[in-house]
């Protein structure tokens, strides 16, 4: 079964998750993900954050786990981040764990994700994993230049991290 903080499975390009959260901790077996266990078939995700963490039971083989996506097949994430850690086995990484589709200008906090086990070529920055500090993360100048808009759909939060969060 996949699991997400907001979604299960995301399927076909008529599916996708805009301008939306999750803030909840995820546990389970595979494809698991802090907002979508699993996007595939040309899904999409736009301007979207995960901030809970995500783990694999114990024993969990081939896990696919990520701070955004677990299992990220086909389709094409944009201007989205995650900040929870990852603790899974196999395709784990920061912000997708099986990252085969396209990743544009998204990002996982590189301070906040300890990855306790990373195999399968998936690990930091390859296909889609960007690994970005937390200084950076909250820059809304540099977000800008990424080409984030911060007048319609961004702003600042105002809790203790000062992570970005939605209009």
């Amino acid at each position: 079964a996949r699991v997400g903080g907001l979604v299960g499975q995301i399927f076909g390009s008529s599916g996708g998750v805009y301008q939306s959260y999750s803030e909840a901790n995820i546990t389970g077996d595979k494809g698991l993900g802090g907002l979508v266990g699993k996007l595939d078939r040309g899904g999409r995700i736009n301007d979207s954050y995960a901030r809970g963490n995500v783990t694999s039971l114990a024993g969990s083989t081939n896990t696919r786990c990520g701070g955004l996506v677990g299992d990220f097949y086909d389709g094409t994430i944009t201007n989205s981040f995650s900040t929870g850690d990852v603790r899974c086995g196999t395709y784990s990484g920061g912000f997708c764990g099986r990252c085969l589709g396209t990743v544009t200008k998204s990002f996982y906090d590189l301070e906040n994700v300890s990855i306790t086990s990373c195999t399968g070529g998936f690990c930091n920055n390859p296909l889609g994993n960007i690994p970005l500090s937390w200084y950076s993360l909250i820059d809304v100048d540099y977000m800008i230049t990424q080409e984030w808009d911060f007048t319609n759909i961004w702003y600042t939060g105002n809790d203790d991290t000062f992570y970005p969060i939605l209009n």
